[in-house]
């Protein structure tokens, strides 16, 4: 197929443009922001349509937005195609999403052939490349190399391997592995895996592995909980007893030391200080209850982006003044340049340079052109000699009737105005005509230049008069002038494109640097809102007062504790009775070890102290961790959920193992042919690299051609890389049989080859458009002077 005419009715930056293209090699020519990528999107959006493919449902691509043209309720265009059969059909499409269409016309006729080619039943819309079972992905991956992206895309792999498999079968039916095996890890990938942590799987095993550890801890925490609740068991046995022996003993005897009740009261008094110095801590720490480490960490995440844009404009600025100062450079040497030519232009020394030519080539007319110029001095002679013999007769006539005044007619002023006006006159002539007698030729040399100028395009003096103007002697030193005349406005014109290339530059920079501030300045706010709603001033200070949040948990733990052996003790009430008891009724209890004994009230304060930390510690764990029967029943719901999962998982592997052991064999059996259609391209364009291996993930080694080693390819330099993806490319249509069916479309694919890759690559596409039409979009004239260097025949279309 190959395209005769590009309508673009209302796309992009394009209004009622239309495009006429030749058979062969078209190089289409643009500047930057020219549109030469809406062209070649507008080829594609008018063959697929601007849709995502492998969807169930028609889904727009993000290339819908990008070329709606905007201030137009129109979104839509045409393009005339010569079908393989040299049928000439013309493409109508409505890209506008409620009136979105194709309609097929035959071109001769203008008969409606829409139905006869195939209908898509996800876009609900006939395919205009009919039979030949290209879709969006194959297409963007062989024939339509769009810039900067010369690596093919994952998705051609599969399809690669599905035409292949249906190459190889004998059934006419399309036989489609990529749809069964995309279900297949479609179906896996809504599941996910171990290592996914926010798949299905990855979370039900995460919170499994969560649950499990909250268990372990909860069954620690709750053996814990239960000693101490036995312990506590335990202290109140015992103080019941030493209360029971105390009111026995109490009965019997008074208190035998003062000082016993003392130290008793002492103590409750230190319980009572220690309480107070904790509640005075508690509101002092009050004020950091608000502050969260989930806080802390957006804060430090705020901080780390705010770094960030500091740096990329540090590093942003940097760059500005390097390109700008490039840009300085340039534009001196320019001056340096202009100045050196003296204020001549390419127009004047190539206008002087064809009438010296002219000159050369015809002496004769030249001879008849020096002696009609004299004729014309020799005229202009004479009636400038009537001209000054006439002022001088007219001056002396003015004297003479100022002197005679006869009839005194003339006033006094108007008299010596008179007078001095016939002098004037008459003296004036008179040294003009001394001074022209006296000069050599009779007319003076500033006329006869003015008569001379006169006849421009053939000079009176011609070759002489042209190198006397440019200060050379002989004709060689003339021509060697003008070459390297022509040599330095060259130099000057590629100062130029250079400077335009790096004023693009900078100012995509200080683009990129006002919206990298712009994101500084909201990080920065954001990072002080938070601050300030804190009440702090930086983020360390932020961080100390999540470290003073923990220890205000602390304390409000231990005042509650403090509190509970407080009120147990009685507080102020125990102090005062004790103060008028005796020691008959605090009775020894209990003897220690080292002999020492042990009377009732001090025990029971330890035992009470014991009792109440034990308590206050029981109530800490059980509010940190969960209840071990509840988080039994989540972990059993959650190991049938995950089996269920591994279940499927199982499945999926077993039945992908199959079908890639059938898609490799396909590859295998393949791969030889593959890689030499793709070895024979990259030679041709490299002149290097010949032998190559492709797996059946269209992923390329080469073999090295001084020791045969095998190659990575990203060990290979980025023109040498690109090269092989264009190899890659073209055998891969060529291989599916489909290649020279349609147009070759490619955008910049150059840009990272050096000028002896972009000789070859070009010469490789002007040989093969001989049998295939080809559309080269390029910026650059590197491409146009090597098809003229090589005399190349091809179209020219600019933008």
């Amino acid at each position: 197929m190959k395209i005769k005419t590009l309508i673009l009715t209302s796309f992009g930056k394009f209004k009622d443009r239309v495009i006429e293209v030749d058979d062969g090699f078209n190089l289409v020519y643009g500047e930057n922001e020219a549109g030469k990528s809406t062209v070649q999107h507008f080829i594609e959006g008018m063959l697929f349509g601007f849709y995502k493919p492998y969807r169930k449902k028609r889904t727009y691509s993000e290339d819908f937005e990008r070329f709606k043209p905007w201030g137009s309720d129109t979104y839509c265009g045409a393009m005339v195609m010569e079908q393989d059969d040299g049928r000439e059909i013309r493409i109508e499409r409505d890209f506008l999403k409620k009136q979105d269409g194709v309609k097929i016309y035959d071109n001769v006729t203008g008969e409606d052939i829409t139905a006869l080619y195939p209908y898509d039943n996800v876009t609900r819309q006939n395919l205009p490349l009919g039979d030949l079972k290209v879709n969006s992905v194959v297409y963007n991956n062989t024939v339509n190399i769009k810039q900067m992206a010369s690596a093919s895309d994952a998705d051609l792999a599969k399809e690669v391997n599905d035409r292949l498999i249906e190459l190889g079968t004998a059934q006419k039916e399309e036989v489609s592995l990529n749809r069964v095996m995309g279900y297949l890890e479609n179906k896996k990938k809504s599941i996910g895996n171990y290592g996914q942590s926010k798949s299905n799987y990855g979370m039900a095993v995460r919170e499994l592995k969560d649950l499990e550890r909250a268990l372990d801890e909860g069954e620690r925490v709750y053996n814990v909980i239960q000693k101490n609740q036995k312990r506590i068991q335990q202290y109140k046995k015992k103080i019941e007893a030493a209360q029971s022996k105390c009111r026995n003993q109490s009965e019997k005897t008074q208190a035998k030391t003062r000082e016993e009740l003392k130290n008793m009261r002492e103590k409750v008094r230190q319980i009572k200080s220690e309480g107070e110095a904790l509640s005075s801590r508690l509101a002092e720490l009050e004020k950091y209850g608000d502050f969260d480490t989930r806080t802390y960490g957006r804060l430090k995440i705020l901080q780390s982006n705010l770094e960030g844009a500091e740096e990329r404009i540090k590093t942003l600025s940097r760059e500005i003044e390097t390109l700008e100062g490039k840009c300085r450079d340039i534009t001196g040497r320019c001056n340096r340049i202009k100045r050196s030519l003296k204020g001549l232009s390419r127009n004047e020394v190539q206008m002087d340079y064809q009438k010296y030519q002219y000159a050369l080539e015809n002496p004769s007319v030249i001879e008849r052109e020096q002696e009609h110029i004299e004729v014309q001095v020799s005229t202009l002679n004479r009636v400038s000699n009537g001209m000054l013999i006439l002022l001088m007769v007219l001056g002396a006539i003015l004297v003479l009737v100022t002197a005679i005044n006869p009839g005194n007619f003339l006033a006094g002023a108007v008299l010596v105005f008179v007078n001095f006006l016939g002098w004037f006159l008459g003296l004036g002539g008179a040294a003009l005509m001394i001074y022209k007698m006296k000069s050599p030729g009779g007319l003076e040399p500033e006329t006869a230049e003015d008569g001379q100028e006169e006849y421009d395009e053939v000079p009176l003096t011609a070759v002489e008069a042209i190198l006397q103007k440019y200060g050379k002697n002989t004709r060689e030193e003339y021509e060697a002038f003008v070459d390297k005349a022509e040599e330095i406005f060259n130099r000057l014109d590629k100062l130029t494109m250079d400077e335009n290339v790096f004023l693009t530059q900078v100012e995509n920079k200080k683009k990129e640097l006002e919206e990298v501030t712009h994101n500084q300045i909201s990080f920065e706010t954001e990072l002080s809102e938070e601050l300030e709603k804190a009440g702090v001033e930086n983020i360390e200070a932020y961080n100390e007062g999540c470290q003073y949040k923990n220890e205000l948990e602390k304390v409000r733990a231990e005042l509650a504790a403090n509190k509970r052996l407080y009120d147990e003790l009685g507080g102020g009430n125990m102090i005062k009775v004790d103060l008028d008891a005796g020691e008959d009724d605090n009775p020894v209890i209990m003897v220690a070890p080292d002999g020492e004994k042990i009377r009732a009230r001090e025990a029971l304060l330890a035992f009470n102290q014991e009792v109440s930390r034990l308590q206050g510690e029981n109530s800490m764990l059980i509010s940190s961790v969960s209840n071990p029967v509840e988080t039994r029943e989540k972990i059993e719901t959650l190991k049938n959920q995950i089996s269920e999962y591994e279940e499927d998982l199982r499945a999926c592997d077993m039945a992908l193992e199959i079908f890639g052991r059938l898609s490799k064999e396909t590859h295998y059996d393949s791969a030889p042919v593959l890689n030499d259609k793709i070895g024979d391209v990259l030679y041709s364009i490299t002149r290097k690299y010949k032998e190559v291996k492709i797996d059946d993930k269209l992923q390329v080694k080469v073999v090295s051609p001084e020791n045969g080693d095998l190659l990575d390819i990203e060990k290979l330099s980025g023109g040498t890389i690109d090269q092989i993806y264009f190899a890659l490319r073209f055998g891969v249509g060529n291989m599916l049989e489909f290649d020279k069916s349609l147009p070759f479309v490619l955008d910049d694919p150059f840009v990272q080859y050096d000028l002896a890759r972009k000789t070859e690559a070009v010469r490789f596409l002007w040989n093969i458009s001989k049998g295939q039409q080809v559309l080269l979009f390029t910026c650059s004239g590197d491409e146009k002077r090597i098809l003229d260097h090589n005399e190349f025949c091809y179209s020219g279309i600019i933008l």
